[in-house]
């Protein structure tokens, strides 16, 4: 019988090979909103036929356009929508000629047309696939038709999931941001906030914290584009990648659908951390309907979606650290704990065209939505330290594309509203403790409630020229975006406990001391009576130990925090930020096997409470170069600069302190003291407690640094296709992206002079700015490199299979994971240079195989009419840092983030990860345009546990010894007893989808 493993690489295998042997396939390619379609006219001989006239026509709108073929029979279409279009050509003399194409996202078409003498006859036409025939390629980018998009199978139908089939793009490893969300997609091991995501040309990135604003139903997504590295110079603001999103429109033909999908615990596996089943309900429904108002010039577009999920995150705090909590009044449950998660998309489209040369697009969409877990909990986290979020996106766009014979001009305006709402789920105070089984983390979340308003206005104006063999483009591009008064985002104001081992031999210097665990230190019924014995004699002579501290607190009885935080103040805040761009591309042939493609843009922002600068100038420069000897090879390759911009929560950070923001640090033992106060800290407000003097070395403040400079990124590719058949493409590629002043917050005043016998004096005396407390500053100081490896095939016929597998290796090193500390974990603020290891993102060895088939191909009609598709990805473990839970060197970490042993960051290894998504679907058609498709998608067919989260602290014992993991070659992994939670077990979907 074969063990899981054996099995799945035994099914992996088959697959590929069935999927290679039957049939054979197609790529797709560039870094545009639209298409073009170039080529040259030519008589039987291969003389250039000058003055020919070149139309061109949408089959699904009969939009046209029309040029002559100029020098070396060359003619070009621009600037073309996605589609299937038909070449007619006629020039005297010669039969006229009729083409057809269809022009993929981004792709250049390369269509030469062979005319023959009048009276001759052509032989029958066929399509061209677009992605299959550029060779003049410069970016690495995958094309994401529509037929991939509505078919492969996708967990809760977010098409944006679908990059992760693109070579070097994984999800991101950060823990979940809850309301200051990345976009979730690491593209080159780079941060997941510097993305740039475009719907039809502009933004529809979040300001606050580089996520992305609600997107819609993949049933409105036309096709959309990964660009990996190597963008031209049209494209900015992001160091990692762009994804393109092109959305539908209607033709003069009336078409829509209908569709609903369900899933539930009834058809799902059961989580590998809990001995029950929990409920699970999930529903899926909407509908889409296109046509024309007024053929051949006027054209709609509507698509609606709704979502709705019941479903259990899984708390796996141990029972006895669930009695200490709900005991001392901390109250938490562990197990199954229930919430829900909602969404409603709307999408409407009107496309006008005034004439020839003049078309306009309206589009309006908007996301509303609600998620019961969107600060995350489970595993160690309670359900307590959540929040519920409310958010309500709305967009409209306007653009506006002018053609003429060697002239394009496009102008594009968006304008989009956020409000946001993210309200606790628990009120009473943020608990840390290092318990037995981890870092246990429960109550209110540090940085809830929150409330924004955000506005985004952007317009874009860019013209394309064609003049001989250039192809040049400029334009310039602006966006103002910000916070609306009333905005508002708490910090600490519920206050937070730390409660970590507490040595106090080594506090106090007074041998012989007793030790306290984490959960000894929070629950005082675990304490053993000498531990009682010394807290009752310090509660009657704290003087003899620590100066100042107040007498007669019952600390026997009590709690004993290691730290204690509050936060006072105004928490309003409005920030903005404007970024303007210009660029200028030209791309053209000085042979007609090389292609170049030199590049220059300019960016300058301002961000409120952020230091402005000069701007910055990114030249870029590619080539492409075909062999003539070999025509079947192409060489590329490509360097550049790549600009990011500042988020929103780096101003909202540094404008809470710069206007009034106070946040209380207590020091141990006078952390006690707010936990005999009613509710366990002293009471929210914005004004200081009435008799608590501010002091300011008991505290912390967040501000930015004087030299603050936009994040940039170095991009270098090199890239071998061979075109080994005519429908498939292998390609060998090397990547090198370079992060450079990437975003980060320190401690630039920790303790450096601990007072032995004395937390207070340390507090107080021993930083290095006495007259200061912790101050966190955002500096952009920090820095990454990623190389990477990668071998891909792609293969398509059309309407029958579509196929891309790569496999990646790669490295990703850097010396910060995020701008939030808590995330960022540094060991010692002042040497940043012991940070620099291997990133959260770096996956060693990644494999991702994806696969569209159609069986319309075979004669059996039991077997005709069917769909098979599947997604297969196989991943090395990631990297994990390893905590010792205790502030070893005693430089008032909030909280400790010290490694035991001061090993490297990000030593420890992850268990590998290994899932399998298949989905069969059958069409049956009534008429010519109704049909019916039934679908069952298995997630993780295998039922593959892989582990999500890990208990990564590792305190020191009485003797100040580290039980660390065993090593496999210098790394330590993670031991089975410390798997805390698991990605979802294996869930059955049912669908119905009616179209018409």
């Amino acid at each position: 019988m074969f063990r899981s493993r054996n099995f799945l690489l035994l099914f992996i295998s088959l697959w590929i090979a069935v999927c290679f042997i039957f049939l054979k396939p197609t790529l797709a390619q560039n870094a545009s909103n639209t298409g073009a379609i170039v080529g040259a006219v030519k008589d039987q001989t291969g003389a250039v036929i000058l003055g020919a006239s070149v139309k061109v026509r949408n089959l699904s709108t009969n939009l046209t356009r029309t040029v002559e073929s100029k020098e070396q029979g060359l003619y070009l279409f621009s600037e073309l929508v996605p589609g299937i279009y038909e070449i007619t050509v006629n020039a005297d003399g010669f039969e006229p000629k009729i083409e057809k194409v269809a022009l993929s996202l981004g792709t250049t078409a390369l269509v030469d047309l062979n005319l023959l003498v009048s009276g001759a006859q052509y032989e029958e036409q066929v399509i061209v696939e677009s992605t299959l025939v550029n060779k003049n390629k410069t970016e690495s980018s995958t094309n994401i038709d529509n037929r991939v998009i509505t078919s492969l199978p996708i967990n809760q139908r977010n098409f944006l999931e679908f990059a992760l089939i693109t070579a070097r793009v994984t999800r991101d490893a950060l823990p979940s941001q809850g309301s200051i969300t990345t976009s979730g997609l690491s593209i080159n091991g780079q941060s997941a906030r510097n993305n740039n995501l475009t719907i039809d040309g502009v933004n529809n990135n979040s300001f606050a914290g580089g996520g992305t604003l609600s997107i819609f139903s993949q049933e409105a997504v036309q096709e959309f584009q990964v660009v990996t590295d190597s963008f031209s110079a049209e494209v900015g603001r992001s160091t990692a990648g762009t994804i393109n999103i092109i959305t539908k429109s209607g033709g003069n033909d009336l078409h829509g659908n209908l569709f609903f999908f369900s899933r539930n615990n009834d058809l799902s596996a059961r989580n590998a951390f809990t001995t029950i089943n929990p409920e699970f309900r999930q529903y899926q429904f909407g509908s889409t309907l296109g046509g024309a108002l007024k053929k051949d010039k006027i054209f709609f577009f509507g698509a609606f979606e709704r979502l709705s999920v019941k479903q259990n995150n899984i708390v796996t705090i141990s029972d006895q650290t669930i009695a200490s909590l709900n005991s001392q009044g901390f109250f938490q449950k562990n197990g199954p704990i229930p919430f829900s998660v909602s969404a409603t998309t709307a999408l409407a489209k009107l496309d006008w065209v005034v004439s020839a040369k003049d078309t306009i697009n309206i589009r309006y969409n908007g996301g509303f939505s609600y998620d019961g877990a969107i600060e995350r909990f489970g595993a160690l986290i309670g359900d307590t330290n959540g929040s519920q979020q409310r958010v309500k996106d709305n967009a409209i766009t306007f653009s506006n594309n002018y053609f003429s014979s060697n002239f394009v001009n496009e102008t594009r305006f968006v304008f989009s509203r956020r409000n946001r709402s993210a309200f606790p789920i628990g009120n009473q105070p943020n608990v840390v403790i290092t318990a037995p089984e981890g870092m246990v983390i429960s109550g209110q979340n540090i940085i809830l409630p929150q409330f924004t308003r955000e506005r985004t206005f952007q317009i874009i104006n860019n013209t394309s020229l064609s003049y001989k063999k250039h192809i040049v483009k400029f334009g310039i591009d602006n966006i103002f975006t910000g916070t609306l008064p009333g905005s508002f985002g708490e910090q600490f104001s519920g206050g937070v406990y730390n409660f970590s081992p507490i040595n106090f031999t080594a506090l106090t210097g007074i041998p012989n001391l007793p030790t306290f665990t984490g959960l000894e230190a929070f629950d005082p019924s675990l304490r053993s009576p000498a531990q009682k014995t010394f807290l009752a004699f310090l509660s009657t002579n704290p003087g003899n130990i620590f100066p100042g501290f107040p007498k007669n607190l019952a600390l026997a009885n009590l709690p004993l925090p290691s730290l204690f935080l509050q936060g006072f103040g105004d928490n309003t805040s409005k920030v903005s930020g404007n970024f303007f761009a210009a660029f200028i591309q030209d791309e053209f042939k000085p042979k007609s096997n090389l292609t170049l493609k030199a590049g220059l843009r300019y960016d300058i922002t301002r961000v409120s409470f952020i230091p402005n600068n000069n701007g910055n100038f990114s030249p870029r420069l590619a080539f492409s170069y075909q062999p003539k000897r070999f025509s079947n090879l192409s060489f590329t390759g490509a360097y550049g600069l790549f600009f990011g911009r500042p988020i929103g929560a780096y101003s909202g950070f540094v404008e809470s302190y710069a206007t009034g923001l106070k946040v209380l640090v207590l020091p141990p033992p006078f952390s006690t003291i707010p936990l005999i106060l009613a509710d366990k800290r002293f009471p929210k407000s914005t004004q200081l407690p009435q008799g608590v003097n501010f002091v300011p070395q008991l505290s912390l403040t967040v501000q930015a640094d004087k030299e603050f400079r936009n994040t940039y990124s170095q991009q270098a590719n090199l890239k071998m296709n061979l075109f080994s058949l005519s429908n498939t493409i292998i390609s060998a590629e090397y990547t090198f992206v370079r992060g450079l002043k990437l975003v980060a917050s320190r401690d630039i005043n920790p303790i450096v002079r601990p007072v032995t016998n004395d937390p207070i004096g340390s507090f107080i005396k021993g930083r290095i700015d006495p007259s200061k407390g912790s101050v966190f500053e955002l500096e952009s100081a920090y820095d990454s490199s990623y190389n990477a490896l990668t071998l891909a095939v792609t293969r398509s016929i059309r309407n029958k299979l579509t196929l891309l597998a790569s496999y990646t290796y790669s490295k990703a090193i850097d010396n910060t994971s995020d701008f939030n500390p808590t995330i960022a974990e540094t060991n010692n603020s002042l040497k940043i240079g012991d940070e620099r290891g291997l990133s959260l993102q770096d996956i060693r060895n990644r494999f991702v195989f994806s696969q569209v088939l159609d069986t319309d191909f075979l004669t059996h009609r039991l077997l005709k009419n069917f769909q098979i598709t599947s997604i297969i990805t196989l991943e090395s473990g990631k990297p994990y840092n390893l905590l010792a839970g205790v502030d070893l060197d005693s430089s008032g970490d909030l909280p400790p983030r010290d490694r035991p042993l001061g090993i490297g960051r990000n030593t420890g290894i992850l268990p590998s990860f290994a899932n399998v998504d298949l989905r069969l679907s059958r069409k049956i058609k009534f008429k010519e345009n109704f049909s019916i498709q039934t679908n069952l998608e298995v997630f993780n067919l295998f039922n593959k546990v892989n582990i999500s989260e890990i208990d990564r602290t590792f305190p020191p014992d009485a003797q100040g010894n580290f039980n660390l993991p065993k090593q496999d070659n210098g790394r330590y992994v993670a031991p089975r007893e410390r798997f805390r939670g698991a990605f979802a077990p294996r869930q059955l979907q049912l669908g119905l989808k009616v179209s018409f």
